[in-house]
């Protein structure tokens, strides 16, 4: 050794470094019947060789004296405090024995690796080092072992990485317990030391407490706690280090912070017994262990959920084409056919039917596994998934008319997302943009709100030029269009989320609309789909062209007024009974003057009823030639949008239903009766026009079946579900139905 290596190592024991083979180094005594292998090393108190025992065919190390007394007194203390301690991190003394004025103890073979050698090769190659928890097991070790020495009083006072052994397997050995000095001054390696044996205390539990926290330190950060600057003294270094405190661990690498404080605990004063400290890392290990467990179920289960939830969208797709098809199937038989040609058609419903039970359970599963990740840790990714499921599932609620389910479902989807993506994208606005054919032409725009279970309609924005182009939240409005020698039109909108939508407005004058009908503006509406009604259709969203729709049924003062300008043609189509086997009787009459009259109690306003398709194709025809363009009855599909607007809505004035808002049933006292229409100001469309809902149902031009023609909306013996805008049925086109009237329709002169 040169001369500073001897003065530290006779200073800082363990601090110095093994040289080769020397003059002046002890031999092996002969005797001992082991076998030298070679020298491992020597330091301040012996020389360290390797040797083989022949008997017990084992590799030992055995340490020897130097050539003094004080020599001889340490390494017997060594082996006698290093007897004391029966702990698997600690090697166990073989024997003591003393030849020819020499002290030799018999150690078990210690490994070669130290932990200083894998901290430096860790640092050269940080992608080697073990794993965070791997090291902090090592360190749990060590603190079993010096908690144990601790339990029998004795110290260690020099732990440090070129003192600490690492078998293969990553075993830790402490090594070196020689004993604390009982002289005054610097004990143990000035880079673990504890602060007080900087100062010259003498080595006490905690301070090796200290140096098992120093060593944790450097293994989670591959630094050195101490760095000591080039060409600085040792003095120097030690009174820099002396009043220092250390930095965290987190100043350099990502460290879990429970393991922060944990090491910091140990640098600190007030440090924990090493048994209370090893305990401590043992509970944040096993903490993360079992979170470690914990997460990677939570990862199965999340993976698992999402393959359920690609499973979800997939049925859905199947589902939604085997309910097209079923519904294309069924409406190309009649009624009467056989029930073989009908087996193909219930055969997709039935497919359907099973494949949206299927998805309900996938949901389901898909659901309950995210939730149950979710359960399993607090940072897992199950959240967002869970506000995905929760989106799929109101998706289908709002495509199935289910505004409850979709409401409830919007609900967990701001539970689950926190203000993320779909929370966003529930409340992105929508944009409206909209171009009308008249100069000066102003727009007010209208949201629906809720108010005793209907919509009205209030102002948002109003006076606005166009072009329109207005940012709108989700919801349902209504854009009131007016231009100078252009009648109002209403333009309902339904704004989806981050929706856009476009249009442009043709704007007509009132002779152009015609006396007692209303402007329908052509576009697409959500059709069908109501689960509630009677016999809806599938949902849809037709187109429908701009249209001119009779406000108020045919009433039948206006058909008696067919009847008088047509005497030829009245007999024939004058309101009465027609039944299964012809003839029938008439329930109006002429007069003395041959004047067609009504029937005494018969109201003028009343819907014209009992009349067959012949009648009203005959009164279209002659109202035709009066308007001078072609009046009809509206198809089904523009007779619901008229009722009902773009938004899908129950009833003609929202999703609520009271029977003083239409004429059914139970709106009046008494029996049940025909009315006048334009009498329940309730039962009007976005588009103005009234008794949609109740009053009567209404002939349209759509077949329903062979032989049959749609009917729509409810009448005065309805009950409150037979009045939803989406219900329908069918009847013969040649019988006269005391329920059943007509309203016309035109179309715009091209």
């Amino acid at each position: 050794m040169s001369g500073f290596e001897d003065l530290l190592d006779e200073l800082v024991p363990g601090s110095g470094r093994a040289t080769g083979p020397s003059i002046d180094a002890p031999h092996l005594p002969k005797d001992l019947g082991l076998e030298l292998i070679g020298e491992i090393g020597r330091g301040a108190v012996g020389t360290v060789f390797r040797a083989r025992d022949p008997v017990l065919d084992r590799v030992v190390a055995v340490k020897v004296a130097h050539d003094s007394a004080a020599a001889r007194a340490s390494l017997l203390q060594e082996a006698q405090l290093t007897s004391r301690l029966t702990h698997p991190a600690v090697l166990p003394v073989h024997r003591v024995v003393a030849r020819d004025g020499l002290l030799c103890v018999e150690y078990r073979l210690a490994p070669e690796q130290t932990l200083e050698k894998l901290w430096s090769r860790w640092t050269q190659a940080p992608d080697e080092a073990w794993s965070h928890e791997k090291r902090l097991a090592l360190v749990y070790g060590l603190c079993g072992a010096v908690a144990s020495a601790h339990a029998k009083n004795v110290v260690h006072g020099d732990i440090h990485p070129a003192n600490i052994g690492v078998s293969e397997d990553g075993a830790p050995y402490v090594l070196d317990w020689s004993g604390v000095p009982d002289t005054e001054g610097l004990s143990g390696h000035p880079g673990y030391a504890a602060p007080e044996l900087l100062r010259g205390d003498r080595a006490k539990p905690e301070a090796d407490v200290y140096a098992l926290a120093a060593v944790a330190w450097e293994l989670l950060t591959l630094r050195r706690l101490r760095p000591r600057h080039s060409h600085e003294p040792l003095g120097a270094y030690i009174r820099r280090w002396r009043e220092a405190t250390p930095e965290r661990p987190s100043r350099h690498v990502a460290v879990d912070p429970a393991i922060d404080e944990w090491v910091v605990l140990g640098l600190e004063p007030g440090r924990p017994s090493a048994t209370a400290y090893g305990e401590e890392l043992m509970r944040i290990l096993t903490g993360r262990a079992d979170r470690a467990r914990r997460a990677a179920e939570s990862a199965r289960l999340l993976n698992e959920s999402r393959d359920g939830l690609m499973r979800l969208r997939e049925l859905s797709r199947r589902r939604e084409a085997e309910r097209r098809a079923a519904s294309v199937l069924i409406s190309k038989v009649p009624g009467h056919a056989p029930i073989t040609q009908k087996r193909p058609g219930w055969s997709a419903e039935d497919r359907a039917t099973a494949l949206e039970i299927e998805e309900e359970s996938a949901w389901i599963e898909a659901t309950e596994t995210a939730t149950l990740a979710s359960t399993l840790i607090d940072d897992s990714d199950a959240p967002p998934l869970l506000a995905e499921l929760w989106w799929e599932r109101m998706r289908i609620a709002e495509e199935q008319h289910e505004p409850i389910l979709a409401t409830v479902s919007a609900e967990r989807v701001r539970f689950w997302d926190r203000n993320g993506p779909y929370t966003r994208r529930l409340d992105a606005p929508g944009r409206l943009t909209l171009r009308a054919d008249a100069d000066g032409a102003v727009a007010t725009i209208e949201r629906y709100v809720e108010r005793d279970r209907r919509l009205v309609p209030q102002v948002v924005a109003e006076s606005l030029p166009f072009p329109l182009n207005h940012e709108l939240a989700p919801g349902s409005y209504r854009v009131r269009i007016d231009a100078p020698g252009r009648r109002t039109t209403h333009w309902p909108v339904l704004i989806d989320r981050g929706s856009q939508h476009s249009g442009d407005v043709r704007l007509y004058s009132d002779a152009e609309i015609g006396e007692g009908y209303v402007h329908v503006p052509g576009g697409s509406f959500r059709m069908g789909g109501d689960p509630k009604a009677r016999q809806p259709l599938e949902p849809c969203e037709p187109h429908v062209p701009d249209l001119f729709v009779k406000r108020t049924m045919v009433t039948s003062l206006e058909y008696l007024a067919f009847l008088n300008a047509n005497p030829e043609l009245a007999a024939d189509h004058a309101p009465g009974e027609a039944g299964f086997f012809g003839g029938g009787a008439t329930y109006w009459a002429r007069d003395a003057s041959g004047e067609w009259k009504l029937p005494p109690g018969w109201d003028p306003m009343w819907p014209a009823f009992s009349l067959h398709m012949g009648d009203i194709l005959a009164y279209c025809a002659w109202r035709s030639e009066v308007e001078g363009r072609v009046v009809r009855l509206p198809t089904e599909e523009e007779w619901e949008k008229a009722a009902r607007g773009v938004d899908g809505r129950s009833y003609p004035w929202g999703p609520g239903f009271d029977p003083t808002y239409a004429h059914m049933r139970r709106s009046r006292p008494g029996a049940p009766r025909p009315w006048r229409v334009d009498d329940y100001p309730v039962d009007e469309s976005v588009y103005g026009v009234v008794d949609m809902a109740g009053g009567m149902r209404e002939w349209t031009s759509s077949l329903y079946d062979e032989g049959q023609i749609v009917i729509r909306g409810g009448t005065w013996g309805d009950d409150a579900e037979d009045c939803r805008c989406a219900c329908r049925s069918g009847i013969q086109s040649d019988f006269r139905y005391s329920f059943v009237a007509f309203r016309t329709v035109a179309e715009p002169q091209r």
